[in-house]
């Protein structure tokens, strides 16, 4: 075979200096400007009403040392929606430890990422 792969059934083999393209043709030419994926990223998540993805990573990336080993081990957060973080505890014990460090979480949060992006946060046990 020559280090080819083998053609699927149905498909056609390329033969050398041959690119891949859809049924054959080759990519048309836009006047679209090439832009970063995170650029598009952001637009589709404002245009969907969601939170900017960058502000997203950027609380998931920050939460263990904004709450600390011992909370990040038994709290995890799952989703930001309108400046609420829902988090995932282990047991209602961490839900309830989690509402009394909520305000520290917050300001922690506001200093690792961006004021505001966290305005709240909603603790569910995890189902077992």
């Amino acid at each position: 075979m020559g280090g080819r792969w083998p053609a699927r059934a149905g498909s056609t083999a390329l033969t050398a200096g041959e690119r891949p393209g859809r049924s054959g043709r080759n990519w048309e030419r836009t006047e679209r400007p090439v832009r970063r994926l995170g650029e598009a990223l952001s637009e589709v998540a404002a245009d969907l009403n969601l939170d900017n993805p960058d502000d997203v990573a950027a609380v998931m990336a920050a939460w263990p040392s904004a709450v600390g080993e011992a909370v990040a081990a038994h709290v995890r957060p799952r989703r930001l929606h309108d400046g609420e973080l829902l988090v995932e505890v282990d047991a209602p014990v961490w839900a309830t430890q989690l509402r009394y460090l909520e305000d520290d979480v917050l300001r922690q949060l506001g200093r690792k990422v961006r004021p505001g992006v966290v305005r709240s946060i909603r603790p569910v046990v995890r189902r077992a």
